[in-house]
């Protein structure tokens, strides 16, 4: 189990493009600790480094949405929101239950997640940015 950036991901925005690369090495990174059977503590640890990224990166966005009009943004909004929601109940999970169960299962959700996420509905705002300068 690997994810790694692929250029089909960007945006070709530096800033976002940026934080995506970081969100992938994040989960890479998780995948990597579970494989090489480090502590639960570890684990815990990684998973809250990725919950606090995908916090700051979803803020990154909603401000360029408010900032340019993005028209589509309260759907998009709506999917982070949905997805911190499943984050928030996971890290309960995490920090009360298995920590390694649970790593298996958010390593597999974000990297599903994320790819989808940035290939359809992130690619939907890339022409907006662009337009506002944003590169």
């Amino acid at each position: 189990m690997s994810f790694i950036w692929s250029e089909a991901y960007s945006l070709h925005i530096k800033e976002i493009d940026s934080q995506h690369r970081r969100w992938v090495e994040l989960i890479g990174g998780l995948n990597q600790a579970i494989v090489a059977g480090r502590t639960e503590q570890d684990l815990v640890s990684i998973f809250d480094k990725i919950f606090d990224f995908t916090k700051l990166h979803f803020a990154t966005e909603e401000k360029y949405f408010k900032e340019f009009g993005y028209e589509a943004a309260d759907e998009h909004c709506a999917a982070h929101r949905a997805f911190i929601g499943r984050l928030n109940k996971l890290q309960d999970e995490v920090h009360e239950n298995n920590k390694f169960q649970i790593s298996l299962e958010l390593a597999a959700m974000l990297e599903m997640w994320v790819a989808e996420h940035v290939l359809k509905a992130d690619k939907k705002y890339e022409k907006c940015f662009h337009e506002h300068g944003l590169n």
